[in-house]
């Protein structure tokens, strides 16, 4: 072969190779999601009770069948990234604090994001020691037997002490405060939205109330402060079945 056609093919070889791996790609679907300017998504919580929306004035039960009225869930979620399908990043807010909150249920979070896309997940984690909590009001605060605290998870209702089959003045009141861990591993949450190109979305993130009290007995120890086996298992609960069953972990 003449030494110019071959060095005519070597050099055609590429661009004639070049549509068929971009066609490729975009079969495979691995194209990056659209930037966009201005989007912002709106975080807040779906309060729930296996489905049926949270009414305050409602009984549910403890993981042992005993009747129980909640009158205050309240925890906080530290940062945000949002991911598609395939793991790609939409959107981030590392650092900030999304607080649910039974006596604020409406609260939103609304961060901005740098790619339009369907959003399938979202990164975070519960509130830990290292994070700055300066400008959380001393009302949230509470006195452990290893000294004050913020609540990672605070759970506060009634119950039927008496056993009598109803909630009345005569009945116990039930408390779980959880103190903060050092280290607070990150999950990765099941939720759900589509982000318009230069629109804004509202992301609702499912909160199953009734899941919280899984496994425990709330007549056996009604008042857990700090650390012990229902504040361990009432956070276990929030991570693997009040936030989602279907959740990732990380």
């Amino acid at each position: 072969m003449p030494w110019c056609l071959l060095l005519c093919g070597k050099r055609l070889l590429p661009l004639l190779l070049a549509p068929l791996l971009f066609t490729g790609c975009l079969k495979d679907g691995i194209e990056a999601p659209a930037p966009v300017a201005n989007a912002q998504v709106h975080l807040r919580s779906d309060l729930h009770c296996q489905g049926v929306p949270f009414h305050p004035d409602s009984l549910y039960t403890d993981g042992f069948g005993t009747l129980v009225r909640f009158e205050q869930v309240r925890f906080a979620l530290v940062g945000a990234l949002l991911l598609d399908d395939e793991g790609r990043t939409l959107g981030e807010a590392p650092g900030t604090m999304l607080w649910m909150d039974l006596a604020q249920p409406g609260r939103t979070l609304t961060m901005d994001v740098a790619s339009s896309g369907e959003v399938h997940w979202m990164d975070t984690r519960i509130l830990s020691t290292s994070d700055p909590v300066a400008e959380v009001p001393d009302s949230l605060w509470v006195n452990g037997a290893n000294g004050r605290f913020l609540p990672v998870l605070d759970i506060r209702g009634r119950l039927d002490s008496n056993d009598d089959g109803q909630l009345d003045a005569g009945d116990g009141t039930f408390r779980i405060a959880v103190a903060p861990e050092q280290f607070a591993p990150l999950m990765r949450l099941h939720a759900h939205t589509v982000v318009p190109a230069g629109g804004s979305a509202v992301l609702e993130l499912p909160v199953n109330l009734t899941a919280l009290l899984h496994g425990i007995d709330l007549p056996d120890e009604p008042q857990t402060i700090g650390q012990g086996p229902y504040a361990t298992q009432a956070l276990q609960n929030l991570r693997t079945r009040v936030l989602g069953a279907d959740n990732k972990p990380l």
